[in-house]
This record gives C-alpha cells, sequence and structure tokens, in this order.
C-alpha cells in the first residue's frame, strides 16, 4: 500500500516534468520573456529579487529596452 509521502513525492515529480515540459515548449517557440515568467507565475518583482535588480529593471529587460548581456539573459530564465 502507498503512503501518503509517495503519492506526494509522485504528484511532485509530475508536476515538476509538467512545468519543465511547458517551459521548453515556451522557449522553442522563441516566446518573449514576459510569457516565460507569466507561465511560471512569478512577479517581476520575484525575478527581481532573485537577479538582485529592480522591477523597473526586468520591466525593462521584457520590454527589450537593452542589449542584455548572456549572462543576464541566462540567469533571467534560471531565476
Amino acid at each position: 500500500m502507498a503512503t501518503l509521502k509517495s503519492k506526494m513525492e509522485k504528484c511532485h515529480r509530475k508536476g515538476e516534468k509538467k512545468i519543465e515540459a511547458g517551459a521548453a515548449e515556451i522557449i522553442a517557440s522563441k516566446a518573449t520573456l514576459t510569457q516565460l515568467r507569466e507561465f511560471l507565475d512569478v512577479t517581476q518583482t520575484e525575478i527581481g529579487d532573485i537577479l538582485d535588480v529592480g522591477q523597473d529593471t526586468i520591466s525593462r529587460l521584457e520590454k527589450g529596452g537593452n542589449n542584455m548581456k548572456i549572462s543576464t539573459l541566462s540567469a533571467y530564465v534560471e531565476a
């Protein structure tokens, strides 16, 4: 008989796989940073906190107002 813990772990793994698959699909479709962030259900402020920048910086990045460094883009996507 499965324990509650094992059932919860199974659901967690399914959820992670679904999120990873959805994120990969969005990236493959050349989605915008905004679409990726919204799919992951996080705010600009939350991304800014992770990257140690302000919400206004994230807004500019999403609007394409800056030429961003590859390291910044990589950190954004990993966040």
